[in-house]
């Protein structure tokens, strides 16, 4: 694993979230405000020019790791070994604390939050706040070039929320005792709304996607799956607010909740001992679970028979162990082959079985934003007197293939001509 780039805002704050170009952070005072991400960066690369091009690489522009052209490249392993050389020197190097009164003239003030914020997440054009009195949402009025003029809060739900988590157009809202509540963002224009009279749990405390399926949580260790039914998308159905906002899943969530299946369906075939769970969470494919004695396995839940339940997997995988914290984890979060778990003393990466330690004193939120091209790689991290963003990239992470393969050419007779390797295909010139 590489190690980490990363650096901080000082600022006395209790949430963050990256999206659209836009860093939008909730102020102790009360304050949202939103910044220009862009212009954050820029003054990390007025301070380190040596590494601007790295440094934009890797805050602003993380699809690139997706692209046909990275596996290319670092297939050639003198780019790949450099490339790693680079990332390692900076990560020692690059010790930078950005104060927040030298943006704060930049920052365009949203509103100001009248009772304790729980969460925070932007979706469809929308910042949605989860308080301790409602669900508030703020259109953001976003352009074609990605400019946005954010209106003030209104309230969608009047009850705590202290969990909220979007896709497939879909946003569920954990409300605690009052439930899991759900509404729809299918363009810029409707104001949010939450489909009254309908909770899908007795309680909800957080949630998690699978693909379009939700995993409902109720306590630190239990959890119903709750399976949806999907169509696709109409291909060109609002297709400048779905192109605008990044909208990238390709079905909606046509009924909500076909199926609910609790812990005694799901466990009926796994050898998982329940009640040696300290804590679960899942990813889009895959439930992990944290054991009493601090290691990580992992099971994926498969769909039954016509007529029969989802489960766990027989199957289970050993994920990793921590023992640097006591307890049970406060939160977590998905990073691509890995997760970062909040404890009460501290947060620690675990990538590829290996972990590092990203903070070491309790924190007010831990943020990774693995469904968006471009900050793939980041997790943010707010305590009381700073905001640290990580760029986590793991160049070993990337499937390369050598840059110029070695390749049998053999002569067929067939009607395809020239054929290469084992494959059925013409050559590429």
């Amino acid at each position: 694993m590489n190690p980490i780039i990363h650096f901080s805002i000082k600022v006395n704050a209790l949430d963050c979230y990256l999206y659209g170009g836009y860093l939008f952070i909730v102020l102790n005072d009360g304050r949202v405000v939103n910044v220009s991400y862009h212009q954050i960066i820029n003054c990390l690369k007025a301070q380190y020019p040596e590494y601007a091009n790295l440094i934009e690489l890797v805050f602003l522009h993380n699809e690139y790791s997706k692209s046909e052209a990275a596996r290319i490249l670092f297939g050639v392993e003198e780019i790949k070994e450099t490339f790693r050389h680079v990332w390692q020197k900076a990560s020692k190097e690059i010790v930078f604390e950005l104060n927040f009164s030298d943006i704060e003239e930049n920052c365009n003030t949203i509103d100001v939050c009248q009772s304790i914020p729980l969460d925070l997440r932007a979706y469809g054009g929308r910042l949605f706040l989860g308080c301790q009195n409602g669900l508030f949402e703020s259109k953001l009025n976003m352009d074609g070039s990605y400019q946005i003029n954010p209106s003030l809060f209104s309230k969608c739900f009047d009850g705590k929320v202290i969990g909220l988590n979007a896709r497939n157009s879909t946003v569920v809202v954990s409300a605690d005792w009052d439930g899991l509540l759900k509404g729809e963002v299918l363009d810029f224009d409707t104001n949010f709304r939450i489909d009254e009279g309908k909770s899908y749990a007795k309680r909800s405390l957080r949630t998690g996607w699978m693909t379009s399926d939700v995993v409902n949580y109720n306590n630190a260790s239990n959890f119903d799956y709750i399976y949806n039914e999907c169509v696709d998308r109409v291909k060109n159905d609002n297709k400048n607010f779905y192109t605008t906002t990044k909208i990238r899943e390709k079905k909606v969530i046509s009924q909500f909740a076909k199926a609910v299946y609790g812990m005694e369906d799901l466990f009926s075939r796994t050898k998982i001992d329940k009640s040696d769970i300290m804590y679960s969470f899942n990813s889009s494919d895959k439930s992990f679970f944290v054991m009493n004695d601090g290691s990580i396995v992992n099971a994926k839940i498969k769909e039954g028979k016509i007529d029969e339940p989802f489960y766990i997997s027989q199957r289970v995988k050993p994920f990793g162990e921590q023992k640097k914290f006591a307890g049970k984890p406060l939160s977590s979060c998905f990073v691509y082959k890995g997760c970062v778990l909040e404890y009460f003393d501290g947060v620690v990466l675990i990538q590829n079985h290996e972990m590092i330690n990203l903070c070491d004193r309790p924190v007010n939120s831990v943020r990774s934003y693995l469904n968006s091209n471009n900050y793939r790689d980041i997790v943010s991290i707010v305590d009381d007197d700073s905001i640290s963003l990580n760029a986590i990239f793991n160049i070993d992470d990337i499937k390369s293939q050598p840059a110029f393969p070695k390749i049998t050419v053999r002569h067929d007779n067939s009607s395809k001509g020239v054929v290469y390797g084992d494959q059925n295909e013409e050559l590429p010139f």
